[in-house]
């Protein structure tokens, strides 16, 4: 196994960990002990756990973004409908998933805010934007562009609607949807609305 296998592996043990225990519970030990290795085999990777959490958070940013990044391809192809449902499968497999370990990030001030000026530091100047909402909704824009979806609609605010279910799940003045109801129903309410309506013929 390589350095970057090793790394990975150390990655993934403490997403699980985190996910499952939070952050106060979490260390380089605990992770070290969960892969059979020694805690100085994960501080050649990882300074400490709070380092290890914003790498974690980041690799699973990497996933998702790799997840979502080919909705481009769908424009024009198949019904609105198909394709947000698709897009939705992805949120539960990526999305869902993360919720407890970003949740640390947005119960923590002072985390939320040293990962920020982490991520500033880490990240390349100049680097695009690659979150799941800015790539649905530029998926949406595109739609938009060749006329498949109404030229009122916002494709951002109809995104963070879409990335948001189903921990939570509302687009303004689109739909209103309660976290019970089934995914698909609630997707093709949201296509309906938005989903551009041929001129009546007179």
């Amino acid at each position: 196994m390589d350095r970057s296998e090793q790394r990975q592996r150390v990655i993934d043990e403490a997403t699980a960990q985190f996910r499952q225990l939070g952050f106060e519970r979490v260390s380089l030990e605990s992770v070290a002990a969960a892969i059979g290795a020694a805690a100085a085999d994960v501080q050649q990777f990882f300074d400490s756990a709070e380092i290890l959490l914003f790498e974690c958070v980041l690799n699973w940013r990497a996933s998702a973004s790799q997840a979502f990044g080919d909705l481009q391809r769908l424009v024009g192809q198949s019904t609105i409908e198909a394709n947000l449902l698709l897009a939705g499968d992805r949120m539960e497999q990526v999305l869902v998933p993360s919720w407890r370990l970003t949740g640390i990030l947005r119960s923590n001030a002072r985390l939320a805010s040293e990962f920020v000026a982490y991520e500033t530091s880490t990240t390349a100047e100049g680097t695009p934007t690659t979150s799941p909402m800015f790539n649905v909704a530029r998926y949406l824009e595109a739609e938009q562009r060749i006329g498949r979806i109404r030229a009122d609609v916002d494709p951002y605010e109809i995104a963070a609607a879409l990335v948001s279910f189903p921990l939570a799940f509302h687009a303004d003045n689109y739909v209103s949807a309660m976290v019970a109801e089934p995914r698909s129903g609630a997707i093709k309410v949201i296509a309906s609305g938005l989903e551009a309506r041929a001129p009546l013929q007179r």
